[in-house]
């Protein structure tokens, strides 16, 4: 067997252990924590959220100036063709591809984990607003064989159900906080490869790579009557080669200093930037507070995700990251700004094309 044979099989024995070594919960009746309340039925932030208020005025207004200047970029970005030989490559260093706003692919240890995978053209329940103004840089169809799927929360911009479906079509397995397993199931996914875990819980991807679900300060729901029915998370990935930090959606919190204290240092770290607003306050961070969380966690380099793709708040397209990565760089802390469709890594050096 060659070398790189016996990396696949060593890997897919390693994600097969992931998912037999618990089962998917099958009901709500989920450990007592302090993120959740048996008897609403509700999983809680870590500390109190402010009640956000104007939010739908806000989303009002959003559907119909979707189009408004500033808010989307008025022309194509522009998009680099993913070098899939250089991806599934055996490389010292994780290879990585942004796909737009949350969505990531990384190849670390023989496998290939999708996060967030999103190509939809619409990210609400209701399809008058939230439109995609950017085209991802490669379709599903042209996806590589994606091992695990990591998700990190219920909402539409994270968790897409034609998408989750083809995935597991192909033989993806899914890795995801605590109830989402439940929506997963009702798609017809089998619960032999769903994998909840609940925050500071960890499995085995291969054999030299592991994925730890952290705490984040967010919120979940799919329609009016589910909120927070399910958790949120972000993911830790430490293997061979390096470490890598995924926020997943979160507001600032006391969470960052909790990962700094539990967990390595990540060489790359995708945090959340952008779709901020005062009366979310407490769901987004806004660009500082994007910087501040990458000093906190010690990040090697510091990527960030959450945009171009999409427009969910009122500010334009690219104040986020250009405001954010003036930040993390007044702070000390190494950005990285891939091309969308760019295969990249921690060494890779970028520029601030989103400025142009």
């Amino acid at each position: 067997m060659s070398r790189r044979n016996a990396l696949k099989t060593a890997a897919a024995c390693a994600a097969a252990s992931l998912f037999s070594a618990g089962c998917a919960h099958a009901s709500p009746n989920f450990p007592p924590s302090d993120h959740w309340d048996a008897q609403s039925g509700r999983f809680f932030p870590l500390d109190p959220m402010r009640e956000a208020k104007g939010v739908f005025g806000a989303l009002w207004t959003m559907s119909f100036h979707e189009r408004d200047e500033g808010r989307h970029p008025g022309k194509p970005l522009p998009v680099a063709r993913p070098d899939w030989k250089r991806f599934e490559a055996e490389r010292e260093r994780p290879q990585y591809v942004w796909l737009g706003h949350s969505s990531i692919l990384m190849r670390q240890a023989g496998v290939t984990v999708a996060v967030d995978p999103v190509v939809g053209e619409c990210v609400s329940p209701v399809p008058v607003m939230m439109h995609r103004f950017q085209e991802p840089p490669v379709p599903l169809s042209e996806f590589p064989a994606v091992d695990v799927v990591l998700i990190t929360h219920s909402h539409y911009d994270h968790l897409e159900e034609p998408t989750v479906r083809e995935l597991a079509a192909r033989g993806s397995r899914f890795v995801c906080p605590l109830g989402v397993g439940e929506i997963l199931r009702g798609w017809d996914i089998a619960a032999d490869r769903i994998r909840e875990l609940d925050w500071w819980q960890s499995g085995t991807l291969a054999e030299n790579l592991t994925v730890t679900a952290v705490p984040g300060r967010h919120m979940t729901g799919r329609g009016l009557t589910d909120q927070n029915r399910t958790l949120w998370c972000g993911y830790f990935t430490q293997g061979l080669g390096g470490n890598t930090y995924f926020s997943g959606d979160t507001s600032w919190g006391r969470h960052f200093a909790m990962i700094r204290e539990r967990l390595p240092a990540p060489d790359v770290a995708f945090i959340e930037n952008g779709q901020y607003n005062e009366r979310w306050r407490d769901v987004h961070m806004f660009p500082e507070e994007t910087a501040r969380a990458a000093r906190e966690l010690r990040a090697g380099r510091f990527v960030p995700i959450h945009w171009g793709a999409y427009s969910l708040a009122l500010h334009a397209w690219n104040a986020s990251v250009s405001q954010s990565t003036a930040k993390a760089r007044e702070l000390g802390v190494s950005t990285l700004t891939p091309h969308l469709g760019e295969v990249f890594d921690s060494g890779t050096v970028s520029t601030d094309w989103f400025a142009a």
